[in-house]
């Protein structure tokens, strides 16, 4: 007769260590590879409203000065429908609040549209 074996307490702690290891190392990998979309998502949306705010400039080329920096408030381009609907920043999961500073690069002769997170009045000198 064969005798029937059992696990020892020895293999049974090491399965469990090796099933808790490659957990470990599934939720590290996966955790990083959402925190490298969530910052893709982040520049993708960035380009959506600079791309957006041109489009607001080429309606609005009678507020667009060749000599002075234009604040454009993210809240402005949703407002007036440039933008759906209030974005969120897929790192934080807090509304965007930003500013679109619009000015004339006179080398290329055209305007330029950056965005930057901190409100306008806050990037506006002596604001």
């Amino acid at each position: 007769m064969k005798k029937k074996r059992n696990f020892t307490l020895i293999e049974i702690v090491a399965i469990i260590i090796f099933i808790v290891l490659i957990s470990l190392i599934s939720v590290l990998i996966i955790s990083k590879l959402m925190n490298e979309s969530k910052i893709r998502l982040y520049f993708h949306q960035i380009e959506m409203i600079e791309k957006n705010s041109e489009n607001w400039g080429v309606d609005n080329m009678n507020k667009l000065s060749d000599t002075e920096i234009i604040y454009l408030n993210l809240s402005e381009l949703i407002a007036k429908g440039y933008i759906q609907h209030p974005l969120k920043d897929p790192r934080t999961n807090k509304d965007m609040k930003g500013c679109i500073l619009i000015k004339y690069n006179n080398l290329y002769s055209k305007y330029e549209y950056k965005y930057y997170e901190a409100p306008c009045l806050e990037l506006i000198p002596n604001g």
